[in-house]
């Protein structure tokens, strides 16, 4: 039972007791009372696990202030529309429960991923479903934040992307953009919506000693997305050992581990050892770790560490107080957020060990840095204006242990701009006619943010006239051939002003604008289809109107292409043929006919080296049936000797042409793609004889490219 501190008021006291003689039990204290601004947080198990088995989320243990619900996923493999459903209770039941702990003054988050869910945002396409299935989940239930728990491939750097600062891994540098979408969505509706991630070791403290693949994969999430980081921890498990800042290598399940990968993250770090690419300091708030919640079980390969050796290290890193370590820092961290665990199934089956003594230690540091307070004071909420308008925001804003450093003003989500000195003002001009949810975000000396309530405006259009638009060019019903190119014309006009610009659309996809007359656009490289085009003219004001729809109709040439349109991930094998950008295309043997299906994701269709490796021209569509299976056939020799070749030594290639090209391209690759060898000759006639470099021991690629052909042999040295 949980005891009522004696400092409350007596009135307090005697009403509890009143209430506890009708049989009624007052709720636990909140834990965010207790802890302030620290947290202990634990992960919570969404299924039944015999060993660590599911418990209402209604009766997780009260001093968890922060609870990750584990996990929100993808619906399928490949599909990025993320998925979460209570699986051992109703719906309603979890909403509710959700809300009692909220009342209580904890926060619950869900988080993404999990060791066993890749989260891989290649494409745009990706992200957007990623985010609008995300938007409707927290929405759904209420969320307090989004946490980032993804482990293996999601978070692997391809080969090149070398500076976490600007990374290249389409994955990667997605999950940012989603990830600031997200939580400026929610921060713009004047929620206090957090942001944390719970990375392993490997992909974060790891990319000290190399960066590359799984090594620091998370430092360019982390580092793009430190402005809106609540906090990190990283996982003190399952990792095995680390190297630290001194140069030494530290075991997981110890104090000195602890602190070593702790003072790495509050001091920053060169990455790959640097000193001109260093990974920044996060601030100590925005710092907490993870350990397992037990010996056994909870981390299957290691890292648990006793209550008393993780105190031990808490001591140093927060109070200076040493306990021998090995690892020594020369600095102490008195606001380090906290700590988590994996996770409170796991710790309910110790008897909540975890838990109380990490409680217990936290509550009596103090809350550490108090976050600021602010409020919107003007405009009024339900305010209204006349567009163009020109709004006037102003904040109140204070901080108790410190100072704010700067108060920013946001219209759903976006931001208008800041103000880092009292009083906190600032002044949105040329405001069209629509809705508006504004907010202020304070900021205080040691980066600590708030989120204001938020206020509702409307500025109408008043006497403005909306622009007349009309398309003149296509006409409805024109039919055009592919590749087609379509002059899209409008006439534009507004009665009470000018006409900004004028954009094309082909359905709800923007094709291109013009700011002067006559407007138009001319749209190149048309597949066969059919297309409804519009046109919308803005006014000088703001206000838009779109013009009515008109169809055409783009058809193949006559014979057509006979082969369909290539798609991603089509299926195909070597032999495949395709249509794509005005051709025929056949994909070539193994090895490249795996490329086959996957080289769009980076490059596009029709175009990168590898898709050009993968696929091989046939002919332009509008060929006959037999001339395309004609030069399908066509296929040019390739010889090489000695093959195996010997490591050392140079080898023969010879190449047969069937026609003198004036220049041919010779490329010697790896099997992953990275280029060894690359050089133009002239040929003199229908054959070309090179010698290769000596070559270390391996499987090789050698490509020669002549026009539009291309031929390939695999070269074995050994």
């Amino acid at each position: 039972m949980n005891t009522i501190s004696t400092k409350l008021p007596k009135v307090v006291l005697r009403l509890a007791a009143v209430v506890c003689l009708l049989g009624i039990l007052l709720p636990a204290l909140p834990a965010q009372a207790q802890l302030g601004n620290r947290v202990v947080v634990g992960y919570f198990h969404n299924w039944n696990n015999a060993s660590a088995p599911y418990i209402r989320l209604r009766d997780v243990n009260s001093k968890y202030n922060v609870i990750n619900i584990a996990f929100a996923v993808p619906v399928a493999p490949g599909d990025m529309t993320m998925h979460f459903e209570p699986l051992q209770q109703s719906k309603a039941e979890f909403i509710a429960d959700i809300r009692a702990l909220q009342a209580q003054g904890r926060r619950v988050q869900i988080s993404i991923g999990g060791a066993d869910a890749p989260v891989e945002l290649h494409t745009a396409a990706d992200r957007t479903k990623f985010v609008n299935s995300m938007k409707s989940i927290i929405t759904e239930y209420g969320f307090d934040g989004y946490d980032i728990d993804l482990e293996g491939t999601s978070v692997i750097l391809n080969p090149g992307d070398t500076d976490f600062k600007n990374p290249t891994t389409p994955k990667i540098s997605n999950l940012i953009a989603a990830s600031r979408e997200l939580v400026t969505y929610f921060r713009g509706q004047g929620k206090n919506f957090w942001l944390t991630s719970a990375p392993e070791t490997q992909y974060v403290q790891g990319g000290y000693g190399f960066y590359g693949t799984a090594f620091g994969g998370y430092l360019p999430v982390l580092h793009g997305l430190r402005d809106l980081l609540t906090f990190v921890h990283v996982q003190y498990y399952n990792t095995g050992s680390q190297v630290a800042l001194d140069e030494k290598i530290y075991n997981q399940g110890t104090a000195d581990f602890i602190v070593a990968m702790t003072d790495m993250l509050l001091k920053g770090f060169p990455v790959g050892r640097n000193a001109a690419n260093v990974f920044p300091a996060l601030r100590e708030d925005q710092v907490a770790f993870g350990l397992p919640a037990t010996g056994t079980g909870a981390a299957p390969a290691g890292g648990y560490v006793a209550p008393a050796q993780v105190h031990q290290a808490l001591n140093y890193l927060i109070k200076g107080i040493s306990y021998g370590s090995a690892y020594v820092t020369n600095r102490t961290y008195p606001n380090l957020r906290g700590i988590m665990t994996w996770s409170v199934n796991w710790d309910k089956t110790q008897g909540d060990a975890f838990v109380n003594n990490h409680y217990a230690y936290f509550s009596s540091l103090g809350g550490g840095n108090n976050a600021p307070t602010v409020s919107l004071s003007s405009p009024a909420n339900g305010a209204t204006f006349t567009a163009p308008a020109t709004v006037s925001l102003s904040a109140n804003a204070s901080d108790s242990d410190g100072s704010v450093t700067k108060v920013a003003f946001f219209q759903n989500g976006t931001l208008l701009g800041e103000d880092s000195s009292a009083p906190y003002a600032f002044t949105w001009n040329n405001v069209g006619a629509g809705s508006y949810t504004l907010t202020a975000v304070a900021t205080d000396n040691q980066g600590a943010t708030t989120t204001s309530s938020s206020v509702s405006i409307t500025a109408t259009a008043g006497g403005n006239t909306p622009p007349v638009v009309s398309l003149t060019s296509p006409t409805s019903g024109a039919t055009f051939t592919a590749p087609a190119s379509v002059t899209i014309a409008a006439n534009a006009s507004d009665a009470n002003g000018s006409v900004s610009k004028v954009e094309f659309f082909q359905g709800s996809t923007k094709l291109g604008e013009d700011t002067s007359s006559p407007y138009s656009y001319t749209w190149t490289g048309v597949t066969a289809g059919t297309y409804s085009i519009t046109a919308r003219a803005t006014d000088n004001q703001n206000a838009s109107t779109t013009s009515s729809a008109v169809s055409i109709t783009v058809s193949n040439p006559t014979g057509g292409c006979n082969a369909p349109q290539y798609v991603e991930n089509g299926g195909y094998v070597a032999g495949s043929q395709v249509q794509n950008a005005g051709g025929v295309y056949q994909c070539r043997e193994w090895p490249y006919s795996g490329w086959c299906n996957g080289a769009a994701w980076a490059y596009g269709p029709g175009t990168g080296t590898y898709w050009q490796d993968a696929w091989v021209f046939v002919s332009a569509c509008g060929a006959s049936t037999a001339a395309v299976q004609a030069r399908a056939a066509a296929a040019e020799s390739v010889a090489v000797y000695p093959n195996p070749g010997v490591t050392g030594r140079t080898a023969t290639v010879t190449f047969g042409l069937g026609t003198s090209p004036s220049v041919a391209t010779v490329e010697v690759k790896t099997l992953d793609g990275a280029g060894v060898y690359s050089r133009q000759y002239t040929p003199t006639g229908p054959t070309l004889d090179i010698e290769i470099p000596a070559l270390p021991a391996g499987l090789y690629l050698i490509r020669l490219q002549h026009g539009a052909k291309s031929t390939t042999q695999r070269y074995l040295v050994k």
